[in-house]
């Protein structure tokens, strides 16, 4: 797929027809690589993996705008947040972790 550009025109073809709607791209998105990694052999816990990295990143990382200006409004800096959510991320990643080695170690999925 990657030496056609398949997925690249599927993208660009999603965003055109989105235009003014890119909010639906992502879960779209998610619906195509899903179908196509079950085809593939791809396990289905792989779903929730990118799910855990991206929900739980998205109230650290200081390249979201939306969180940098809520950040802004409220008047706390970066740094302070960080210092103070860190505890709270650690935690989810390690429970994301154990979800997912656990899905795996029972055999969720079709594999």
């Amino acid at each position: 797929m990657a030496a056609t550009g398949a997925i690249e025109a599927l993208i660009v073809t999603l965003s055109r027809l989105l235009r003014n709607q890119e909010k639906w791209l992502i879960p779209i998105m998610m619906l195509f690589f899903a179908a196509g990694g079950s085809l593939m052999g791809m396990a289905e816990e792989t779903i929730p993996i990118l799910q855990f990295g991206d929900g739980i990143s998205n109230i650290f990382i200081p390249t979201s705008g939306y969180f940098m200006a809520g950040l802004a409004l409220a008047g706390i800096p970066w740094i302070r947040w960080m210092k103070w959510i860190l505890p709270l991320i650690l935690l989810q990643y390690a429970i994301a972790a154990v979800a997912v080695i656990g899905a795996h170690l029972i055999g969720y999925g079709p594999f």
